[in-house]
């Protein structure tokens, strides 16, 4: 692909994703007159953001995969943000859109978010990566410090850590009992690659214990719960969207004994 077609349309993406948050609709959904300013202003900042990272990623150059990655993310961002604000939720009212040296916070974290899309081998978390974005853009307790780590997690974990983290939700929020002993062995590869998939967001602190966990072997899924960076990322790239029906959640949901066919 040459050059001046990967400007063109990775320049077009950015276009439609300001089109549709920026435009039409934002000022409707928030009630009254003074309403409708802020959805202007709000529609200004968001243009203004994308817009930016249009340009900026116009020059550089991309393959074909990366381009489409990139392109998902945007417009996958553009519709949360839209939903966002369907649903009634505030923007950002601190400096995440302030300029400080020529460019902003939500630039910044803009970038970061698209730069890991492109690299993102795993698809299917493009997604949640758009939702991490979109959602930190309404989210003041979110700091740009906080988000750069977080933006950092969201590549480094595997898709299946994600479920991980969405399967251990599911039991914090559902109630629903999982295996109450700890494991003494275990064994199949598929069932090693998870365990040791969990004591890694163990020792990332993403995934907490009341007991100690030493190795990968001893795990009591009764003791798990999500806390600090594991449960913002649960909640910011809602990870609850994830389907429970899956196979690879079913895998991991055997594990940890939620379902009737619990390993032993």
């Amino acid at each position: 692909m040459e050059k001046k077609e990967i400007i063109e349309n990775v320049s077009n993406v950015a276009g439609l994703a300001v089109g549709t948050v920026a435009g039409t609709g934002l000022g409707t959904v928030i009630a009254g007159p003074v309403g409708a300013v802020g959805g202007a202003l709000v529609g200004d900042a968001i243009e203004k953001v994308f817009k930016w990272a249009g340009g900026e990623f116009s020059k550089r150059i991309l393959s074909k995969r990366e381009e489409k990655r990139i392109s998902d993310v945007m417009v996958m961002a553009k519709e949360k943000i839209e939903s966002n604000f369907q649903e009634k939720k505030k923007l950002r009212q601190d400096d995440f859109f302030n300029e400080f040296d020529n460019r902003t916070t939500a630039e910044e974290v803009l970038e970061g978010t698209l730069l890991i899309a492109q690299k993102e081998y795993e698809e299917r978390k493009i997604k949640y990566i758009a939702n991490l974005y979109a959602n930190i853009a309404f989210d003041e307790s979110i700091s740009r410090e906080i988000a750069d780590r977080l933006i950092r997690l969201s590549s480094e974990l595997t898709y299946r850590q994600l479920i991980i983290l969405c399967a251990v939700g599911f039991i914090q929020i559902s109630g629903v009992p999982p295996k109450q002993d700890t494991y003494s062995e275990v064994s199949g590869l598929n069932n090693v690659s998870i365990a040791s998939d969990i004591f890694d967001l163990y020792r990332k602190s993403l995934i907490f214990s009341s007991d100690a966990i030493l190795n990968a072997a001893g795990i009591n899924p009764s003791t798990l719960s999500l806390g600090g960076y594991g449960a913002l990322l649960y909640n910011l790239m809602e990870l609850r969207g994830i389907s429970l029906v899956d196979k690879d959640c079913i895998d991991v949901l055997n594990f940890l004994g939620v379902l009737k066919k619990s390993m032993k």
